[in-house]
């Protein structure tokens, strides 16, 4: 955790295996709890669209993985995402 802290990341996620949890990481304080919102979906804070179902990475259903990933990226957020990184001149594909 600490050497992502010196580098900058300003978010990650941990898959705990053992404790069958995964755990969010985020900004300078460094604050870390359960992921799992209300609706259950984990949403990036840094990158508008990266959308994760902890409970499916945990037991492993790609399915919803794959499904819950292409709706951030098909959500409002996602799309000024893009169009802000274009206006800055860091045209990729992102979708």
């Amino acid at each position: 955790m600490e050497l992502y802290h010196r580098a900058g990341v300003d978010e990650y996620v941990t898959l705990l295996l053992r404790e069958r949890e995964v755990r969010c990481i985020v900004g300078a304080t460094r604050a870390t709890w359960l992921c799992g919102p209300s609706d259950g979906i984990l949403r990036s804070r840094v990158f508008p669209g990266l959308w994760l179902d902890p409970k499916a990475l945990l037991e492993g259903d790609f399915d919803r993985l794959e499904e819950v990933q292409k709706q951030g990226l098909q959500s409002p957020e996602h799309a000024a995402f893009v169009k802000e990184l274009a206006g800055a001149g860091l045209r990729r594909r992102v979708d």
